[in-house]
């Protein structure tokens, strides 16, 4: 189900990566995320910014020109308040992705998701 948080892997001759996230939200997903970052604003910049996110991970995905309807334009989070998608990359090579070992390393690479991961799955009133 793309329109949850989860974990993808893309195996592409061209392109290798992991994402993880939640990619496209329908409106009331989005707003329900929106609300946990004013809410608990702490707890967003945490799972961005810790160091095991931010060894493997960069945001990507669509965002907004201007603030949402209803959110504060001098909220300092508002460029993730713009935020259509709330995805994370890692990228790979074909190399990578075909070392011995492969699915050991996803599991890392998964893993270390595992704050951001867990902000959008509660956000979402989801069981973590």
């Amino acid at each position: 189900d793309v329109h949850a948080p989860g974990f993808y892997l893309h195996l592409d001759p061209d392109e290798v990566f992991i994402g993880v996230g939640i990619w496209h939200p329908e409106s009331k997903t989005l707003v329900k995320i929106r609300d946990a970052i004013v809410k608990h604003p702490d707890r967003w910049k945490e799972a961005k910014t810790n160091k095991k996110f931010t060894d493997y991970y960069y945001l990507t995905g669509d965002s907004l020109k201007r603030p949402p309807r209803g959110y504060d334009p001098e909220h300092p989070f508002i460029e993730d308040l713009k935020r259509k998608d709330f995805t994370a990359i890692h990228k790979l090579s074909e190399a990578d992705a075909l070392a011995p070992g492969f699915l050991e390393k996803f599991t890392e690479v998964c893993k270390a998701a595992g704050s951001f991961m867990e902000f959008l799955t509660i956000a979402l009133d989801l069981q973590w």
